[in-house]
């Protein structure tokens, strides 16, 4: 099966400076921080997919790329342990949002893949396309790679097709993008914004010290 995007998409990799510059795992110092303006745009993009209590102390953000290996080691070494102390306990609300980096048109491709999921598995794929990355990323045919995934969820070749067809959705990845660099100055994945401030943490113990000082006595 060949690799199908719309052409709207492969002229916006052509075309748009920011895109192409934006990278992985070139994020800001993550023992400072950088103030961001508007640290309530969590309420402003409604398609946002998200996990945890929103009424938490913290809300925590992270722009992420599928494609980007910073991020995967982020999801597979880090994560679980966030979302089993922080996350389940009611203490950090994490909403997950698109920053594609090259190659760009697969990273829109795996996004758009587990946004056809139904939003109660969409962390669980954006986990398994986070584990195989180095298998659909660097496959000669990645759609016949991101078909199998999208099987694991019953998705047939006929809607996969119609998934990778979907112009609002690429429509909708492009204005999270500019809206991370216009209101958080987002430039590299991972990238993450803990009420309004901008990190690039690393290791759990990153995020710990970030974290702890924002919960409640």
């Amino acid at each position: 099966m060949p690799f199908s995007i719309p052409s709207k998409l492969f002229a916006m990799i052509a075309l748009s400076g920011a895109l192409a510059l934006s990278a992985c795992g070139e994020g800001t110092d993550s023992a400072s921080g950088t103030q961001g303006v508007g640290s309530d745009l969590a309420s402003k993009i409604e398609t946002d997919r998200s996990i945890g209590d929103p009424n938490a102390p913290i809300t925590m953000i992270e722009y992420a790329s599928l494609t980007c290996p910073a991020c995967a080691g982020f999801h597979i070494a880090v994560y679980p342990k966030l979302k089993e102390e922080y996350i389940d306990t009611g203490k950090v609300h994490f909403i997950f949002r698109e920053f594609p980096t090259p190659p760009v048109d697969r990273a829109y491709a795996g996004f758009m893949l587990a946004r056809c999921m139904p939003e109660d598995r969409y962390f669980g794929f954006i986990d398994v396309l986070f584990k195989q990355q180095a298998t659909w990323v660097g496959a000669q045919d990645s759609a016949a790679e991101l078909l199998k995934i999208g099987r694991m969820g019953g998705m047939n070749a006929e809607q996969f097709n119609d998934c990778m067809q979907n112009q609002e959705e690429i429509d909708r990845i492009e204005k999270v993008v500019e809206d991370g660099q216009n209101v958080f100055g987002i430039s590299a994945t991972p990238t993450f914004v803990i009420n309004g401030t901008t990190y690039a943490g690393r290791s759990f113990e990153d995020f710990q010290q970030v974290l702890d000082p924002l919960l409640p006595e």
